[in-house]
């Protein structure tokens, strides 16, 4: 079995290991068509949406039609159309005659026209119609430096317009040819990808010359880990110890990797486990020969990872940050995949633009690099940063294949007492210059500093402060947890070049929770003047504190020379002090044991008596408003995603490309969820609108009930599950209310519309607990035979496998901020 990198639509971060023979289905699957169609680049139904982005290969996009659209979703690309295959195969992007420039902005669409259907020869013979392939191949790639050649191109083959054909062949002799051609197949057009190909093999698949049987012999560059070790410590616990390599980065001098890939997931896959100490590094070199690649070579912008905590070149070959907690408290496997978001950088032969190519800033029509960078120093706030960051020479050799090295470990959850649960809130500190910032800005020097940002004694320091609640301003992406009262473990922290120190203070006191310092490095030969770690507070006992705790962040950058493109994230690691967190031996299990309850009890469903139906404007509390500063209805009715305004049917519409699943409430939220004053409060006049929002609502107190009965394999998700797959199979129409019953089904979505046998199939998915990628990985499959609860209830039983040696396979891009919103306007409470 060979590992290939696949995700589930609906759940945005999936992978599989899967046979060839599956892998070969996955490039020839087809969908019906359905109509005029929004093909996204990278957004593969096999797997999930990549966008666009370097180091993937995009497979040829084919059965595209008049009328169609390409959309591109990206951050630090462009899009070019290639005016022939041989400017395509070259990349060459030198003269109009080779490319088009179509946008730098994203996201953008590409309408197909009737001149994109046509033939290269507007008249055919009837011999030349016989051997003329019967569609038109455009081809479109980014020209960032080293992109293109990094696989960043597609071709999209446009079948021709038969009508705009002028031949001896009738028109309805065109169509016959067509349908009976063998190079074209009937299907709705989709992007492909594949990861862990080499160029050479890309190349080969982008050209169509590598046939399907050819196939089964292409290799994937695979991450790898050993197998796991097991050490017995002084107290007689068993730890579990695992070294992997992910698959090689290529880079040229002056190269620029910015993009999720897939690692080796090194934990089991059966069953949560307690985090060990973990550390990581990048090395170079041949796999029997690896060592480090220093800082000052291949720096690291930042790392998005929850198998390793990541963060930046600060925390190269460091465990502090990502060390065990005290017993009994621990972080837990079980709810993050196996993606890694990659900033990577090589210095090499960037002589005097070293620190200018490190931090991203943009550069001018002729490459020379502005001041500015993060922030859009010249006024323009959509540029910079991410959004500049590209090669920072044109040299394309010599490459090195540059591969992150990760130990991790981890124990099994105590049989005798249970692990307390420690999860991790973080703020950004670039909200401090707007609610709209969000993770990256420019350090002007000092003169250029506005008055609020000054240090009122040290004529070099920019000074950014944040205060407000602690629940409220550690909520990075809107994650909240609403504890009453928090026990702190541990501080860290990600700073870029230019970083000091930062502050975490109770305000009312001016109390010190946590105090986090840098260090630079002095060695000229690897690290002189990077960033080289920023300690880490650790408190045992943990310091307690309200949820509503008034606090104060303050972070402190030099300011003596211009810095861009920076960011400031401060992390606390906390456990709720009411236990509510807890997680017994019994409850690791990934999955859970379903049986057939004697009658279908209406108990375990929201009761539709104790909802009402208020007519308010909600806008000021939504999510949308903290992230995107939407506060009003004024505003969130012009928005681009809401059609209609305040009429009939109007809604906010979450574009498919954003990966929103069904199962999680849908991509569609009419107006009034917001903005139900401002409209009139219209639907509670109509009876058959008032039922389709007591629908909505029913649903979503379901996922919410899921979502919180069955974060952990314990008996009252056993019992609620066990119940809606009775439900779900005989439909008890003398037990539930009509609309409780309508919703089942809708939460089923069985294909007959109705509560069938086959409802059930999604009772067996949701009986898949914790992040669906690691059911991915594993080859278990529960619920094969559902019996009587009565006949199982003595014996069930879902406690973790003894040992973790069984799991030798397995399974951080930031997250949209429209999939946010959407997450945020379903489980909402």
């Amino acid at each position: 079995r060979t590992v290939y990198f696949i995700k589930d639509m609906q759940s945005c971060n999936y992978v599989s290991t899967v046979s060839k023979a599956f892998f070969l289905f996955l490039l020839t699957q087809t969908v019906p068509v359905t109509g005029s169609r929004n093909i996204v680049v990278g957004n593969d139904p096999s797997q999930f949406n990549l966008e666009w982005v370097d180091g993937a290969c995009y497979l040829p996009i084919k059965n595209v039609h008049v009328g169609d659209t390409l959309e591109f979703i990206f951050a630090g690309h462009n899009v070019h159309k290639m005016k022939s295959k041989e400017a395509f195969d070259a990349c060459r992007f030198g003269s109009d005659e080779d490319s088009e420039l179509l946008s730098f902005e994203s996201p953008y669409k590409y309408t197909f026209t009737e001149e994109d259907a046509r033939p290269t020869s507007l008249s055919l013979s009837n011999d030349e119609v016989a051997n003329t392939t019967l569609y038109r191949s455009l081809y479109f790639a980014c020209s960032i430096s080293g992109h293109c050649s990094g696989k960043q191109r597609v071709r999209v083959d446009v079948d021709i317009d038969f009508d705009g054909i002028t031949s001896s062949m009738t028109p309805a002799g065109l169509r016959s040819q067509r349908e009976s051609s063998p190079d074209l197949s009937e299907g709705e057009p989709v992007s492909k990808f594949l990861l862990g190909l080499d160029d050479d093999t890309c190349a080969r698949i982008q050209n169509d010359d590598v046939d399907q049987s050819m196939l089964e012999d292409i290799e994937p560059i695979e991450s790898i880990c050993d197998d796991p070790v097991k050490e017995v410590g002084d107290d007689g616990r068993e730890t579990w110890f695992r070294s992997c390599l992910s698959s090689p980065f290529t880079l040229t001098p002056g190269g620029v990797v910015n993009r999720a890939s897939v690692v080796h997931y090194p934990f089991p896959t059966s069953h949560r486990v307690v985090l060990g100490r973990n550390i990581w590094e990048f090395v170079q070199g041949d796999l029997d020969n690896l060592h480090p690649a220093p800082v000052n070579q291949l720096y690291i912008h930042h790392i998005l990872s929850n198998i390793v905590q990541g963060n930046g070149a600060e925390s190269i070959n460091r465990s502090d940050e990502d060390a065990p907690f005290p017993f009994p408290y621990g972080q837990l496997t079980g709810d993050f995949d196996d993606m890694m978001t990659f900033h990577l950088i090589d210095l090499r032969e960037t002589g005097d633009n070293l620190l200018p190519c490190l931090e991203c800033r943009c550069r001018d029509k002729q490459g020379v690099f502005l001041d500015f960078g993060g922030s859009g120093g010249d006024g323009r706030e959509d540029t910079g940063g991410i959004y500049c960051c590209s090669n920072c020479t044109s040299l394309m050799s010599p490459t090195i294949d540059y591969r992150m090295r990760y130990n991790v470990s981890w124990t099994e959850v105590s049989e005798d007492e249970p692990t307390i649960r420690v999860v991790d809130m973080t703020i950004d500190m670039a909200k401090a210059l707007g609610k709209s910032k969000l993770l990256e800005w420019d350090v002007p020097s000092y003169e250029n500093l506005p008055e609020g940002q000054r240090h009122p004694t040290i004529p070099n320091i920019q000074v950014l402060e944040r205060t407000g609640p602690l629940r409220d301003i550690f909520n990075w992406i809107g994650k909240v947890y609403d504890y009453e009262m928090f026990e702190i473990h541990r501080c860290i922290g990600h700073m870029h070049i230019g970083g000091i120190e930062a502050w975490i203070r109770v305000a009312e006191t001016d109390e010190i929770v946590c105090h986090l310092q840098t260090t630079y490095g002095d060695d000229p030969s690897k690290d002189k003047n990077f960033l080289t770690s920023i300690s880490v507070p650790n408190f045992d006992p943990p310091k307690l504190l309200p949820g509503d705790t008034e606090m104060r962040v303050t972070m402190h950058y030099n300011a003596s020379e211009l810095h861009t493109g920076v960011m400031g994230l401060l992390t606390i690691f906390m456990s709720d002090h009411a236990r509510s967190t807890v997680i017994h031996h019994n409850e690791t299990s990934l999955t859970i044991d379903l049986c057939e309850a004697p009658e279908c009890d209406s108990s375990f469903f929201p009761d539709i008596n104790e909802i009402s139906i208020r007519c308010e404007d909600d806008i000021a509390s939504n999510l949308i408003c903290d992230l995107a500063e939407i506060c009003t209805c004024e505003q969130f009715l012009n928005l681009p995603f809401v059609t209609g305004g305040c009429d009939e049917g109007s809604q906010l519409v979450i574009p498919a490309s954003f990966g929103i699943p069904e199962s999680a409430g849908g991509s569609v939220y009419p107006v009034e969820v917001f903005c139900a004053k401002t409209c009139g409060c219209k639907d509670l006049e109509d009876e058959e609108k008032r039922s389709k929002i007591l629908l909505q609502e029913i649903k979503s107190r379901f996922q919410q009930d899921y979502m919180r009965i069955c974060r952990y394999a314990t008996e009252e998700c056993r019992k609620m599950l066990s119940n809606l797959y009775t439900c779900s199979k005989y439909g008890a129409d003398d037990v539930l209310d009509p609309l409780i019953r309508k919703a089942i089904v809708e939460l089923q979505e069985p294909t007959k519309g109705e509560m069938s046998e086959e409802g059930t199939l999604k009772v067996f998915e949701r009986a898949k607990i914790g992040n669906k990628a690691i059911h991915r990985l594993s080859s278990f499959e529960p619920n094969q035979d559902v019996l009587s609860c009565a006949a199982t209830d003595e014996e069930f039983n879902t406690n973790a496998p003894n040992s973790s040696s069984s799991s030798t396979c397995g399974y951080g891009v930031f997250a949209s901020l429209l999939a946010c919103i959407a997450c945020a306007f379903v489980f909402r409470s």
